[in-house]
């Protein structure tokens, strides 16, 4: 099967939070993991908030923002949300897959 990770997920997986065990269980059983380019956006804020807050500290944000990054170019696929027809063709014409696109 295939899952869609939010923000609050991708968090849990590459922070140490409440929510960490069961966001590796359920990440481990799945063959294919999406995120938005959204969520990406997303996941730099909350870890941009996690060092202004000190929540963790530089090196840790740095190391789990990499591991997100090695995640994605190895397994986590990406997808463009978006209603805008302009990017669905600008994607189309830079050879970006119709199927990665929802929208």
């Amino acid at each position: 099967m295939a899952a869609y990770l939010d923000t609050s997920v991708l968090v849990a997986l590459f922070f140490l939070e409440d929510a960490s065990d069961a966001a590796r269980a359920r990440a481990s059983r799945e063959n294919q993991l999406w995120v938005s380019r959204w969520t990406l956006a997303e996941f730099a804020s909350a870890v941009a908030y996690k060092r202004r807050s000190a929540q963790t500290d530089e090196d840790t944000a740095a190391q789990a923002s990499a591991r997100l990054l090695a995640a994605v170019a190895q397994r986590v696929r990406t997808m463009l949300v978006t209603a805008d027809r302009a990017q669905v063709v600008g994607c189309a014409v830079h050879g970006i897959d119709r199927d990665l696109l929802v929208g």
